[in-house]
C-alpha cells in the first residue's frame, strides 16, 4: 500500500487494526446472554459505511481503507456462519458450515456440546476449506505484507498473536469437548 500512497506507521496500524476490529468486540461477549458476537453492529454493513462516508468528507484515503478492510471482513464472515449484516437482528449469508436443516437449530445443537463455541470451532478448524482458506490467506498475508510494505514488517507479530488466540482456543475447546473440564478460562465462555 505505500508504494501508492505515503502512510505513516499509526496509519498502517489503524487499517490493519479495522480488520479484525469486528472481532474484538470482548466488552460485548462478556456482557451478552446471547454470546454471539457477529449479532453486534461491529459485524454490520453499517459500521464500514460510516467510516467508508468520514474518509470521504475528509478526503482521507487511509480512512477509506479503513472502511474496506472493515467490510471486508465482514463480507468474508458472511460466508461461514453468517452475521447480522443488515444490523436487524437476523443473520444471513451463505452459512457454509451449516446445512439448511441446521439453520433454525442451532442454539439446540450448541446445547449439546461441552462448551457452546466447541459447535463452531469444531466445524471450522476441520472443514478442509477453511484450512486452505486460512493457509492462502495466511501466505498471502505475509507475501503482501513484506512485498508492498516491507516497512512495517514487525506488525507480522500481530497477526501471529491474532491466530496464536485461535489456535489456542481450538486447543483448549478440543480438551474440554475430550476430558469435559477445562485448564483456562477462554473470553465467551
Amino acid at each position: 500500500m505505500t508504494i501508492f500512497m505515503p502512510l505513516t506507521w499509526w496509519q498502517y496500524g489503524l487499517i490493519t487494526f479495522f480488520s479484525v476490529l469486528p472481532d474484538f468486540d470482548i466488552l460485548y461477549l462478556l456482557k451478552s446472554t446471547q454470546k454471539n458476537h457477529r449479532m453486534f453492529f461491529t459485524h454490520s454493513l453499517y459500521l464500514s459505511l460510516i467510516i467508508l462516508i468520514v474518509g470521504l468528507i475528509f478526503g482521507k484515503i487511509w480512512i477509506i481503507c479503513c472502511g474496506i478492510v472493515l467490510f471486508l471482513h465482514v463480507f468474508v464472515d458472511l460466508f461461514d456462519w453468517g452475521t447480522n449484516f443488515f444490523f436487524n437482528g437476523r443473520i444471513v449469508g451463505p452459512r457454509l458450515l451449516l446445512t439448511k436443516d441446521e439453520y433454525d437449530r442451532v442454539p439446540e445443537l450448541m446445547k449439546k456440546e461441552v462448551d457452546h463455541k466447541w459447535f463452531f470451532v469444531k466445524r471450522y478448524f476441520y472443514n478442509r476449506g477453511c484450512q486452505l482458506a486460512e493457509i492462502i490467506i495466511g501466505v498471502l498475508t505475509l507475501l503482501l505484507l513484506f512485498l508492498l510494505t516491507p516497512e512495517y514488517w514487525y506488525f507480522i507479530f500481530g497477526y501471529i498473536l491474532t491466530m496464536g488466540y485461535h489456535l489456542f482456543e481450538f486447543l483448549e475447546l478440543r480438551y474440554r469437548n475430550k476430558y469435559k473440564r477445562s485448564r483456562f478460562r477462554l473470553v465467551n465462555h
